[in-house]
């Protein structure tokens, strides 16, 4: 009762402090200096969706409650956005009427071009895709493109019969070469990738044509911008993670199951360790964590539920998830902090790059919900389930020894998985993740010198292993 008396009162002075907070408003994160800060900006009407230029984050793009674009190009102030395929006279009274609504919009990191994706709620169009607009005016068909349209309408040339597609998501390579379209195919019930180039084509060959599906769910650019980081289920339906080219050769892929999850998602790399980081669970459709690519696992679970949204921060240090209209903010240090008191009614935000804008009326950032990477013995504390998890004195990196001969060596954590291999008393043992648990048996995956594979901790009350002397 008391830490609910005390939530109750953080979120009246929250949101107390913050009451001006209007749909005319949008968000604004930074990790400057490794550290989280937010600030309120005012927009001129209501606003679903916002983007931040990376080279100046007083520049935005916008879509407003219409699905229509708003943006402030190099060196000017903020205007409609009123080139192709918008026309003279064009109107829309509803964004559900809107034949070209826009639901997402991307400055490439120079900002001096803009990505953005169509989709209209009244019927498949042929204007329905992803665009990218740049300043040059010197070709009769500048200054807009269109790079990967729907199917349907399937009017590119090499549309199969059956084909179904619609873009989910963009994302600019960071050297402004390419950009990186998430697709549903809607045929198959999965997502894919598609790699775009914002080239100036009078011919407009890119969007004419069928896209070169890359079947991972999931896709990030890699810090050199050559590889794009892959999450989820892959070509054959595993969950995995890895790196492919950006023509999906020379795929470097590892199981999830290997660092002991069930799902991964949105993998990102590091810059400078290259370190792959993602987000995970050991239990399907549970909410998820942030983990590495050894299965260190970095922070709590966040939230109740499977993400709607994730952005990750600039940096790669931190990262924004919606889930069911709650606002999380996690950090790789284990932090997580609650934003949603913060947001009142608005639903545009996102993160800039290095400090917040002047044009930003800084907030008081929350109190963490949690500070601190967890230790394995306490995350988590249930399992999906809903099952305590059993105490355990161990972690992942110590090196174990077999107490007794005949100790089973599972390629799952599960009890009827296939055995690898029989372990003899003494065999020593590295422990590489876990622990797992079904609510009664607890497992850790373990190296030996010769297999790799999941012990349970105990059978029958007894230690299978203990701390080598």
């Amino acid at each position: 009762m008391k830490r609910l008396i005390w939530l109750l009162l953080c979120f009246i002075a929250i949101t107390g402090v913050n009451a001006q907070s209007a749909p005319n408003k949008a968000l604004a994160l930074s990790m400057n200096a490794g550290k989280l800060e937010m600030g309120e900006v005012t927009l001129a009407n209501d606003t679903n969706y916002i983007d931040f230029a990376q080279t100046d984050a007083t520049r935005h793009a916008r879509i407003d409650q219409l699905g229509v674009l708003l943006f402030v190009p190099p060196g000017g102030q903020e205007g409609v956005y009123t080139f192709s395929p918008y026309f003279d006279g064009f109107f829309a009274a509803t964004a559900q009427e809107n034949r070209l609504r826009i639901r997402e919009v991307r400055f490439s990191p120079d900002g001096n071009m803009l990505a953005f994706r169509i989709e209209n709620d009244v019927a498949s169009e042929i204007s329905d895709g992803v665009w990218f607009w740049q300043p040059a005016r010197d070709l009769s068909t500048d200054p807009s493109y269109q790079l990967l349209r729907h199917c349907p309408p399937c009017s590119q040339v090499n549309a199969q019969s059956g084909d179904n597609w619609r873009t989910t998501g963009i994302e600019w390579a960071g050297d402004n070469s390419a950009i990186l379209i998430r697709l549903e195919l809607r045929n198959e019930n999965r997502f894919a990738l598609h790699v775009a180039y914002p080239v100036r084509d009078v011919d407009n060959k890119q969007a004419i044509a069928a896209p070169i599906s890359l079947r991972y769910d999931f896709g990030h650019w890699s810090a050199d911008n050559q590889k794009i980081i892959v999450s989820g289920k892959g070509t054959d339906g595993t969950v995995v993670f890895g790196t492919i080219n950006r023509d999906g050769t020379n795929p470097v892929l590892d199981n999830a199951a290997n660092i002991g999850m069930a799902w991964v998602q949105d993998a990102i790399e590091q810059p400078g360790t290259g370190q792959i980081v993602m987000l995970g669970s050991a239990q399907p459709n549970s909410p998820l964590q942030i983990v590495n690519d050894r299965g260190d696992i970095l922070t709590q679970p966040i939230g109740n539920a499977l993400p709607d949204r994730v952005e990750w921060s600039p940096d790669r240090t931190a990262v924004l998830l919606v889930i069911r209209d709650n606002y999380f903010i996690a950090q790789v240090d284990g932090t997580i902090t609650d934003i949603t008191p913060l947001m009142g009614n608005i639903v545009a935000i996102n993160w800039v790059k290095g400090s917040l804008p002047n044009t930003a009326q800084r907030l008081n950032t929350p109190t963490p919900l949690i500070t601190g990477a967890p230790t394995p013995a306490a995350v988590p504390t249930t399992s999906s389930a809903g099952f305590m998890m059993p105490q355990t004195p161990y972690q992942v990196g110590q090196i174990m020894r077999i107490t007794n001969a005949g100790q089973a060596l599972y390629a799952e954590p599960v009890a009827d998985a296939e055995v690898l291999a029989t372990l003899s008393a003494g065999t020593e043992l590295i422990l590489t993740a876990g622990p797992l648990t079904d609510g009664i048996t607890l497992w850790w995956r373990v190296q030996t010198l010769e297999f790799s594979g999941w012990l349970t901790e105990t059978r029958a009350g007894v230690p299978v292993f203990q701390p080598a002397e």
